[in-house]
């Protein structure tokens, strides 16, 4: 399968965020989520990607996100995506953390797929959303690429 998908590319698009733009709008009312989705759109990635500092290669789709493979027919896509999540989310690919007081978790969300559980309560869990927009190190990587090619 890793040769079948290794060149394949996937369209992204917002998936349940869509419902962030019609909070507080009359039923039936879509102009800000038509608004939201020129602004935001589609983005067309490869399926499988590599990590620009390990160089290991990893899945990039997720089911929130992810709703077609480029050039295959829906019913050959929707084979193809059920597969590879139901792949992703096998427990033995899963971290799972008991949270205590004061704890802190980082991932890389690049090749990583979060799911918040709401069991924190009765307590308040605050999260820190920071996204990287450029890293130096998968610069660095890609031009030693392209000059090994060259």
């Amino acid at each position: 399968i890793k040769t079948e998908i290794a060149d394949l590319r996937a369209v992204n698009d917002l998936g349940d965020f869509r419902n962030n733009f019609i909070i507080g709008e009359p039923e039936g009312n879509a102009n800000k989520l038509n608004q939201g989705y020129l602004r935001m759109g589609s983005a067309i990635h490869p399926l499988v990607k590599r990590h620009p500092v390990t160089g290991r290669q990893f899945l990039f789709c997720n089911p929130a996100f992810t709703v077609h493979v480029e050039g295959m027919k829906a019913t050959d896509s929707a084979r193809l995506l059920t597969y590879l999540f139901g792949h992703i989310t096998q427990p033995e690919y899963q971290v799972r953390l008991r949270w205590t007081e004061n704890m802190i978790a980082i991932w890389d969300n690049r090749c990583t797929m979060h799911n918040a559980l709401y069991d924190c309560a009765p307590h308040r869990r605050v999260v820190h959303r920071v996204t990287v927009i450029n890293d130096r190190r998968a610069d660095q990587q890609q031009e030693t690429e392209l000059k090994i090619a060259s």
